[in-house]
Parts: structure tokens; sequence; C-alpha cells
């Protein structure tokens, strides 16, 4: 049976990086909106997240202890930080491996986030966005590019409809490509 765990921003970022690709999230951005989401979503009868205040910002729910964080997982040496690409080190992968992967709560914690990291792994930061500003509306009030995020994601779907007659497709078929698309990425993005 699996322990009682209290796991705050930094055990979550450190897991975060431990289960993406490499080890390596690329993009402040992206970390930050990841740490949002698994803050939010990850639901364990023995998991207590106890991540800090995340606000309203710039670009959506920011966490107000995000740069402690990354100083303190860089000072410790479990993360380093080059070029803005966030990479788990041979400590921090130490560190996961002894205190969670031993243990039943540890590796369901660890599933559970790795589901995330997969959702979000090929989708760009615009569609994180998006997600995050549909899914939680009051953490989008004071974002300055939430009219862009939209506004480019609706430029991509009329320059296909634009694509689409220049290629002789059919309304119908662009009307079942783009359900595909919405349905696939509904799929991907809520499982």
């Amino acid at each position: 049976m699996g322990r009682s765990m209290r796991i705050g921003n930094l055990e979550l970022m450190v897991l975060l990086l431990y289960t993406s690709k490499n080890n390596r999230i690329v993009g402040r951005l992206r970390l930050a909106k990841l740490l949002f989401i698994a803050s939010r979503e990850i639901s364990l009868p023995d998991v207590i997240i106890e991540s800090s205040e995340f606000v309203p910002y710039k670009q959506g729910p920011y966490p107000l202890d995000f740069n402690d964080i990354l100083e303190v997982a860089q000072d410790n040496g479990l993360v380093e930080i080059e070029d803005n690409q966030f990479t788990l080190t041979p400590e921090g992968i130490r560190i996961v491996k002894e205190l969670f992967l031993p243990d039943k709560t540890g590796r369901e914690l660890i599933d559970q986030i790795r589901q995330i990291v997969d959702r979000f792994k090929d989708v760009s930061d615009d569609a994180i966005l998006a997600y995050v500003y549909l899914k939680y509306p009051g953490f989008a009030t004071k974002s300055e590019i939430k009219r862009l995020v939209f506004s480019r994601i609706q430029e991509g779907l009329r320059s296909f409809v634009r694509l689409s007659k220049i290629a002789r497709i059919t309304e119908a078929e662009v009307a079942e490509a783009l359900e595909d698309a919405r349905k696939a990425t509904l799929q991907k993005l809520y499982g």
C-alpha cells in the first residue's frame, strides 16, 4: 500500500521533467502551464497537492514561487537551465527514483504526471494556452495574449479552408477533416 504524500511545486516540476522526453521541457511558458495543469488535474486519494498560489498573469496562470523553485532546483543540482531549456540532472533522476519509484503512491503519481505530459507533448504552446484559457477561464482575466492565441488558431483554420478550396476539396470533406481533428484534439487533451 502507498503512503500519503504532500507534493509542492518543486516536486511537481521535478516529476514533470522526469516524465518528459529526455527529461527536458523547452520553454518557460510550457513548464509553467504544465505545472499549473498538473497541480489542478492530479487526482489520487493519497496525494495532497500543496502547490503555491497561481495568479492570473500576462500569459495565463503563473505560480508565485516559480522563480524560487527554479532557483532551488538549480542550486541543489536537480535541474539545469540553459537557453530556455529545463533539464532534470542525473541527481534529479536519482532523487525521483529514490523517493517516488519504491512507493505505490509515488508510481501512481508519476503515471498521472506522465499522462499529462504525454497529452501535451505534440501540442503547440498556443494550444496549451487555449486549453488553460477555456478550462480555467478565471486565470485568463489578465492575459495580454489571449486574443492573439485564439486569432492564430482561427487563422490556421482559415488557411486550411483556403487551401482546401484551391485543392478542390469539397466542403463535406473539409467538415469531416475538421471534425476528425477536433475529436483527435479532444481525445489527446481529455483522454
